[in-house]
């Protein structure tokens, strides 16, 4: 969708009030169809911060594997693909070009390359280990 920049001066102050209650530049950008860069450059202009939304179906498929679905059973009835679910299971983030692994590990696909860094963040599920099934 695009916009006139009179109404992109009219959509910043929404932007700036729901990102105080959403706190993800991304959901309030999808939310408002603007652009997700121009909604990035508005929150770091404001001196916010986004911060990632976890899956919304990421706890029920906890849930499911806790209650003993196997991995692929849990993953078709959230309706997430396996390879997702996968990765949930093993405290394995992904952005659009590489997977953070647990052990510090990061793969890149784009170049190839393969390299050991710490987590940014702390991850709040460890993976199978959490099950007891590690």
């Amino acid at each position: 969708m695009s916009f006139t920049k009179q109404e992109l001066a009219n959509l910043k102050p929404r932007f700036l009030d729901r990102m105080a209650v959403i706190g993800s530049a991304t959901a309030v950008a999808r939310e408002l169809g603007i652009n997700i860069q121009t909604a990035h450059s508005w929150a770091r202009t404001a001196g916010l911060k986004s911060r990632r939304i976890p899956h919304n179906r990421k706890a029920e498929y906890f849930a499911l594997r806790e209650a003993g679905h196997s991995q692929a059973s849990a993953a078709r009835q959230v309706g997430v693909h396996v390879r997702t679910c996968r990765d949930w299971d093993h405290g394995t983030r992904r952005t659009s070009d590489s997977r953070f692994y647990a052990d510090g590990r990061r793969v890149n696909y784009v170049t190839g390359q393969t390299t050991i860094e710490t987590m940014t963040s702390a991850s709040t599920f460890s993976g199978l280990a959490a099950l007891g099934r590690c």
